[in-house]
C-alpha cells in the first residue's frame, strides 16, 4: 500500500501517522519498526472501514469518504470520487454489500 505518512522523532522513537486516514497512527523504536507498524495499522483501518460501511446506504459511504478527504468528481448511475491519489466508483445501491465494499477499499489501496 502506498499512503503518504508523517514521521515525528522523539526520545522514545518514532511516531507515525497517515494524514489521508484520520486517526491512523502508530509508533516504533526505529523508523523501520514504525513503518512496519503503520502498514499494519493501515490494513486494520481499512478492514474496520469495510466492517462499518457494508450494508449501509451509499450516501453514508459518500459522507464517510468525504470525511477522509475524497471529493465527488462525477454523479451518474455511479458516484465517482477522488482524493487526488485514488479514484473510487460507488454504485447507487442500497444497501452496499460486503463484496462491493471490499472492491471499493481495494480501489482506495495502492498495492506496490
Amino acid at each position: 500500500m502506498k499512503y503518504p505518512i508523517v514521521y515525528e522523532q522523539s526520545e522514545e522513537g518514532f511516531a507515525v501517522s497517515v494524514p489521508a486516514l484520520p486517526g491512523c497512527h502508530s509508533q516504533g523504536l526505529s523508523e523501520r519498526e514504525a513503518t512496519e507498524n503503520i502498514e499494519d495499522a493501515i490494513r486494520d483501518y481499512l478492514h474496520v472501514f469495510i466492517e462499518l460501511n457494508h450494508g449501509k446506504n451509499y450516501l453514508d459511504l459518500v459522507r464517510t469518504l468525504e470525511n477522509i478527504g475524497f471529493k465527488i468528481m462525477r454523479k451518474s448511475k455511479h458516484i465517482v470520487m477522488s482524493n487526488g491519489m485514488h479514484i473510487v466508483t460507488i454504485p447507487r445501491h442500497n444497501p452496499i454489500n460486503a463484496i462491493t465494499m471490499g472492491n471499493i477499499v481495494r480501489d482506495i489501496q495502492d498495492w506496490s
